[in-house]
């Protein structure tokens, strides 16, 4: 396989900002590495949220609940930031696409283990590949972009750290077959990457996908858990983090109580977004 590389450039121009707007326009021009194209939207006003603006509006129509529910949402992203969802999301998909059927795990990642060690990794309730919680840490040694040999992501270290405990040398051929460039596991959290770093709807173009990118939409209308091309074909999708991870009592996003009815039962006429916040003000 290629280069799993989705650099992007990106240049914004003709910024326009004012304290008391509840949106900023600015133009921008994408150039990416993997083509000669780019795509120029220098003709083209685009528009996002002036969250300062918009969060000073809302305190100016009832401090009480401003402050509620501004505690809510620091709550919530505090939550969400602590949660590796972004790693989790890979590991939901990779789980229910590929890794829950244990006969291809066993020929397809791990096929240099015996018959018992294959079972001890599979299974492990922390660090094996049966669970959400366990899968993610592969996933967070197989990130693009990160992933060198010998690797020295916390995750891939951790990994061979535990099952070394164990009596089981994941070295690092072993874990450059499970994890590296063609991998099954790079395979999964490449594709939903660079659809995330790619949705229009985001507008993130950025080089990585770091956490702090993608918590404003997360939390905004779920953003990167039920955008297009961020789950995997047959896969369901889903609204929020807390389907992720079992430390939610809830679903800490603004955006599942909007799109899930089961939530809410409400509809997107309330998400958050540049064209909505524009009317406020």
């Amino acid at each position: 396989m290629g280069s799993y590389s989705y650099d992007v450039t990106r240049e914004l121009t003709n910024a326009t900002w004012y304290p008391q707007k509840s949106v900023v326009q600015y133009n921008s021009t994408y150039t990416y590495t993997a083509s000669d194209s780019s795509n120029d939207n220098a003709g083209t006003t685009m528009k996002t949220i002036n969250m300062g603006a918009y969060d000073v509006w809302q305190q100016m129509q009832g401090k009480p609940e401003y402050y509620q529910a501004w505690q809510a949402m620091t709550q919530a992203y505090e939550l969400m930031a602590t949660s590796d969802f972004v790693n989790r999301q890979y590991a939901y998909n990779g789980l229910n696409y590929f890794f829950n059927d244990y006969a291809s795990v066993q020929t397809y990642v791990l096929p240099d283990l015996t018959e018992l060690q294959q079972s001890t990794v599979y299974n492990d309730p922390n660090y094996g590949m049966s669970t959400i919680t366990g899968l993610s840490k592969w996933m967070g040694a197989s990130r693009p972009g990160y992933h060198k040999l010998p690797n020295s992501t916390p995750e891939y270290v951790a990994i061979q750290a535990h099952f070394a405990e164990m009596g089981i040398d994941l070295t690092d051929a072993i874990m450059d077959f499970a994890t590296g460039k063609g991998s099954m596991m790079m395979s999964v959290s490449a594709a939903i990457e660079f659809a995330i770093l790619r949705d229009p709807a985001l507008n993130l173009h950025s080089r990585d996908l770091a956490l702090d990118d993608v918590l404003q939409s997360q939390w905004g209308f779920s953003g990167s858990t039920s955008g297009i091309g961020t789950t995997l074909n047959g896969v369901a999708e889903i609204y929020s983090v807390a389907s992720l991870s079992d430390i939610f009592p809830y679903a800490p996003e603004f955006g599942a109580y909007v799109l899930d009815p089961t939530r809410g039962n409400s509809t997107t006429e309330f998400t958050l977004n540049a064209d909505s916040s524009e009317n406020d003000f």
